[in-house]
């Protein structure tokens, strides 16, 4: 997950085991500065993104195809 966050442009990503549950359990880790990510709403904007970039893919094809004519 961390190379998918850094590939989409966030930067400073880190990755916990066992996850932020564990790594908060523990007192004296720091967290100062940490962003969280909602991934589950992550991955819900992306698919959105994909489905509109099909979406305009195909429109673009019929206006070459029209262009072609």
């Amino acid at each position: 997950m961390a190379a998918v966050l850094r590939d989409a442009g966030f930067s400073n990503v880190k990755v916990y085991e066992p996850s932020w549950l564990g790594y908060a359990g523990v007192l004296s880790a720091p967290a100062e500065g940490e962003v969280f990510v909602n991934v589950g709403a992550l991955n819900g904007k992306i698919a959105s993104l994909q489905s509109r970039v099909k979406s305009l893919e195909a429109e673009v094809e019929k206006l070459e195809a029209r262009a072609a004519r």
